[in-house]
C-alpha cells in the first residue's frame, strides 16, 4: 500500500499545486496543499478503520534476509550512481528547469512562461507532475537543489522494487520469482546506468514506468479477484499517467481498454444487468486530466514545435513506406544486449509460456500490457516530421523504459524456476501492494 500511496501523493500534490497556484503561491500554497493531503489521509483512515490488518513481518529464513540485503544494496548502488552523475538534457531543461521556475514563482509556473517565444526548446506543452513535485520539494527546502531533486527518483525506484516484490509474491507460484525482476533490472543498463531516460537521468520516463506498473498490478488483481473496490485506485493511478508524460495518454488508453473488457464481462447477478457504474471510476480521472490539460494549453497557447504530422488518412498513405524501417529499428533495439541485457529475449519467452498456460487472466493482461504500447509507439513514428532514423534512435529506447517494469514482472511471473509454494496466502495478504 505504501508504494501506490507515494505515487498517488505525487500526483495529487502536483495537480493541487497546478490548480491552486492560480489563486495562492508561496507558503500559503504549500500549507494549503499539505492541509488537504492530511485531510485526505484522515478520511482514508476513517473509511478503512479496522480493515488494514497491519502486522510486523520480519524476513522469514535465509532467502528473505538475502532478498532484503540485495534490495538495500541495489538502492545504495543506485544512490551512488545518482550522486556521481548529473541529470541528462531533458532532465535539466525540460523538467528541472520548470521546477526551478515554479520555485522562484512561489510554487506555480507563471502563465507568461508558456507563451514565451524564446522557450519552445523547453517544451512548455509537456505535463507537469515531475516539475511541480520537484518544486514542492524545493519549496520546503527553501532552495533549488538538483542533487536533492534526484532523491525523488530514488523514491520512485524504491516504489518500483516494492511493487515488483509484492506482485511477484502475489501472482507468481514460486518463491524464487521475487529475484527475477530485480536481477533483470540490474542487467538492463538502459534503466539504471544510461543517461537517457533511466533512474539517474532526471527524465520522466522511469516515473512513468512506475505508475504504469502500479496500475497494471491493480488491474491484474481485479481480473483475478473481481473486487470492484480496486477500480477506483486503479482509475486514479491510470488517470495520472497523462500528467506524467505525453506518452502516458497512450498507456492510459491501453489500460482503459483492458479494464473495460473485464468490467463489461462482469454481471451484477442480483440486478441482472452489467455493472456500468464502475466504468466512470476508471475513465473519469484520466479524462479529467486529458481534457483539463488540453483546455489549459488552448488558453495558454504555448510556443512549441510540432514533432509529428496530423494523423490523417493522407498522411498515413504518404508515409506508410516507413513501416519496414520502423519494424527493423524496433527489433534491433529489442535485441540490443548491451543496453537491455537478456530482458526482451526473456519477455518473448515469457509471453509464449503465459499463452500456453491455463491462467487466462495473466495470458491476456501481461503480454498485452507490454506489446500493445510498443506497437502503438512504433506506429506513431510513421507520422514523424523529423528524420526517421534519427528520431527513432534518440527516443525509442526511452519509450521502452515505460513498459520495462511490467515486462520484468511478466518474466518473473512466468519463469519456470524454483520450487512451487504450498501456501500462497502465507506470503501475500490483501494489503501487500
Amino acid at each position: 500500500m505504501l508504494c501506490p500511496s507515494f505515487l498517488l501523493g505525487a500526483g495529487f500534490v502536483s495537480l493541487s499545486s497546478f490548480t491552486l497556484g492560480f489563486l495562492v503561491t508561496g507558503l500559503g500554497l504549500r500549507l494549503t496543499v499539505a492541509a488537504i493531503c492530511l485531510a485526505l489521509f484522515a478520511l482514508g483512515l476513517r473509511a478503512r478503520a479496522g480493515r488494514f490488518g497491519w502486522s510486523f513481518a520480519p524476513p522469514d529464513g535465509k532467502s528473505d534476509w538475502a532478498l532484503l540485503c540485495f534490495s538495500l544494496s541495489f538502492v545504495g548502488l543506485t544512490a551512488c550512481i545518482s550522486s556521481l552523475r548529473a541529470m541528462g538534457w531533458d532532465g535539466l531543461f525540460n523538467w528541472e528547469f520548470k521546477a526551478r521556475i515554479a520555485f522562484l514563482n512561489g510554487g506555480a509556473i507563471p502563465l507568461s512562461f508558456y507563451s514565451d517565444p524564446t522557450r519552445p526548446w523547453t517544451h512548455p506543452e509537456y505535463p507537469l507532475l515531475l516539475p511541480l513535485t520537484e518544486a514542492w520539494l524545493y519549496g520546503w527546502m527553501g532552495r533549488a537543489d538538483q542533487e536533492m531533486a534526484q532523491i525523488l527518483f530514488l523514491i520512485f525506484f524504491v516504489a518500483a522494487l516494492g511493487l515488483l516484490h509484492a506482485s511477484a509474491l502475489r501472482f507468481g507460484t514460486r518463491r524464487a520469482h521475487v529475484w527475477v525482476a530485480p536481477a533483470l533490472m540490474l542487467m538492463a543498463q538502459q534503466v539504471i546506468f544510461k543517461g537517457q531516460g533511466g533512474i539517474t537521468s532526471g527524465y520522466a520516463d522511469f516515473p512513468l514506468a512506475v505508475f504504469y506498473l502500479a496500475a497494471i498490478t491493480l488491474l491484474l488483481e481485479y481480473y483475478e479477484k473481481g473486487d470492484p473496490d480496486l477500480l477506483l485506485p486503479f482509475g486514479l493511478l491510470a488517470g495520472t499517467l497523462p500528467w506524467v508524460k505525453r506518452e502516458g495518454a497512450i498507456l492510459w488508453s491501453c489500460l482503459i481498454a483492458m479494464a473495460l473488457i473485464r468490467v463489461i464481462q462482469r454481471r451484477d447477478w442480483r440486478r441482472g444487468r452489467r455493472d456500468w457504474r464502475r466504468v466512470w471510476q476508471i475513465v473519469a480521472p484520466g479524462l479529467a486530466v486529458l481534457i483539463g490539460w488540453r483546455i489549459f494549453l488552448m488558453t495558454a497557447r504555448p510556443s512549441s514545435g510540432e514533432e509529428f504530422l496530423p494523423v490523417t488518412p493522407s498522411a498515413l498513405r504518404d508515409n506508410l513506406w516507413r513501416g519496414p524501417q520502423i519494424a527493423w529499428a524496433v527489433m534491433h533495439e529489442l535485441l540490443n544486449w548491451r543496453d537491455w541485457g537478456p530482458l526482451w529475449v526473456a519477455v518473448f519467452a515469457a509471453a509464449l509460456l503465459l499463452i500456453a498456460n491455463q491462467n487466462r487472466e495473466r495470458r491476456i493482461i501481461l503480454p498485452a500490457a507490454v506489446f500493445l504500447p510498443i506497437a502503438l509507439y512504433a506506429g506513431a513514428y510513421i507520422f514523424t516530421r523529423w528524420d526517421l532514423l534519427i528520431h527513432l534512435t534518440n527516443s525509442f529506447p526511452r519509450l521502452l523504459i515505460h513498459v520495462s517494469l511490467v515486462a520484468m514482472l511478466m518474466v518473473a511471473v512466468a519463469a519456470p524456476i524454483g520450487r512451487a509454494r504450498k501456501d500462497k496466502s502465507a506470503h501475500a495478504t490483501p494489503d501487500a501492494i
